[in-house]
């Protein structure tokens, strides 16, 4: 076997996308899935199984998290949904879903009796994204 070849069946071996990247990939997808189903139970014990993973990139954790906070509104617990998407927003979540996450932390803030809590993150919203962006998330 010549050198260059053996280079390259070592290059396409390591980078190969192993098993538990896949898995966390469907992590993610499923929890996704489930909490636009509105299984917020199923969606939660997904997306922690893609946070937890030892192969969860940052990109992967903060969309996570921020899925996971999503869920957790729903399911009425604002404490945890405070933490998670204050979480996803400070790993570097994208700016396409940072005012998102503001709003929706803002509502959480709100839902757990820390009005000025969440008035602060609902102008750091309309900072962002703009008041138009922002009034029409929380009409959603």
């Amino acid at each position: 076997m010549s050198p260059h070849a053996i280079v390259l069946c070592v290059t396409l071996v390591l980078c190969a996308p192993s098993t538990p990247a896949f898995a966390e990939h469907a992590g993610l997808k499923n929890g996704a899935a489930s909490l636009a189903a509105g299984k917020y139970d199923a969606a939660v014990r997904q997306l922690s199984a893609a946070i937890n993973s030892d192969e969860v990139s940052q990109n992967d954790a903060a969309k996570a998290l921020y899925l996971r906070g999503l869920a957790y509104r729903k399911m009425g617990e604002p404490a945890r949904a405070v933490a998670d998407l204050g979480a996803a927003i400070w790993l570097g979540l994208p700016e396409s879903d940072r005012v998102k996450a503001l709003v929706n932390r803002g509502l959480a803030y709100q839902a757990a009796g820390l009005s000025q809590e969440g008035e602060a993150q609902l102008a750091a919203a309309r900072k962002l994204g703009g008041s138009g962006a922002v009034d029409a998330l929380i009409a959603e």
